[in-house]
């Protein structure tokens, strides 16, 4: 039997906290456990609403994960009573909270010491944006102040490659946050500890080019060069005007609204789907 693919969405959860190691491990846990302590509603639109189960929790080789379901559908969460047309009657009924009805279901998966969501992606399930909408929704409730949470899906980075390829750049708009120690080039990650040092915990920059045919030398400037390679994971590239190699004609790109899409094997039918995914995700962003 030839392997299957399944394709998934990645979200970046980071927590902005003094804590390190383990401690900073045990918190995204307990935002996972806060989180799905209770089924919890976010509203879509007036009739609809997606919500979040229980999760199962497995460790695997001493690194712990969890993973689930999503619910979408037509819900009634906020009303006491509906009215019901039945034979030409018109009578109230109460309405039974915490039910999704006619559901779409979605999966989804955690990995707290590389704190990222996972959104399997399958016709007919839960969208990026609709989970992405219940995550900003909730998360923030869980943070203990001072501390701040950054939620953000990951974009397609191949533009990165595009704007370092380029022969002239002659503008540059992103926004990051700093990781929290992914793996990154050297540039990067020098421009990731300047952010830390100094209690940066979001930036945006927005640069233009002088009178020069040639554009920005963004190699040489930290907060450019370093900039996007912390932008890979880490945040979006809202605009760039860039001449590509072996053009004329300047080009502008985003990766604003492209999320990027990754995908794990499974086997056969009696391979262990979740597993699967989950060393796949470890495998891309684990540092080692």
């Amino acid at each position: 039997m030839t392997a299957k693919k399944n394709k998934f969405y990645v979200f970046n959860v980071k927590l902005q906290s003094d804590k390190k190691g383990s401690e900073r491990i045990q918190a995204y846990e307990t935002l996972i456990k806060s989180l799905t302590s209770t089924t919890r509603f976010t509203r879509l639109n007036k009739n609809e609403a997606i919500a979040m189960y229980k999760p199962y929790e497995r460790s695997e080789k001493g690194v712990k994960y969890f993973y689930g379901s999503l619910g979408k559908g037509i819900s009634f969460f906020d009303k006491d009573e509906i009215h019901v047309l039945d034979n030409n009657n018109i009578s109230s009924e109460p309405v039974k909270k915490n039910r999704i009805l006619e559901p779409i279901v979605g999966d989804y998966i955690f990995i707290p010491s590389i704190h990222r969501f996972a959104l399997l992606c399958k016709p007919n399930s839960i969208s990026l944006n609709d989970f992405n909408k219940f995550l900003q929704d909730h998360l923030h409730k869980f943070v203990e102040l001072p501390e701040r949470i950054v939620i953000d899906f990951e974009k397609e980075s191949s533009i990165i490659q595009e704007i370092f390829k380029a022969r002239a750049i002659y503008s540059l708009s992103y926004e990051i946050s700093y990781s929290n120690n992914d793996a990154l080039s050297a540039q990067g990650e020098l421009f990731d500890e300047l952010l830390k040092e100094n209690h940066i915990g979001d930036l945006k920059v927005t640069a233009q080019s002088d009178h020069r045919q040639e554009g920005m030398n963004i190699s040489k400037v930290d907060f450019l060069g370093g900039g996007i390679e912390v932008a890979k994971r880490n945040g979006t590239i809202k605009h760039a005007a860039i001449l590509p190699l072996g053009s004329d004609k300047v080009k502008n790109i985003s990766n604003t609204e492209k999320p990027i899409i990754l995908d794990f094997e499974v086997l056969d039918d009696n391979d262990n789907i979740t597993l699967r995914w989950f060393q796949r995700l470890l495998h891309i962003y684990k540092k080692n």
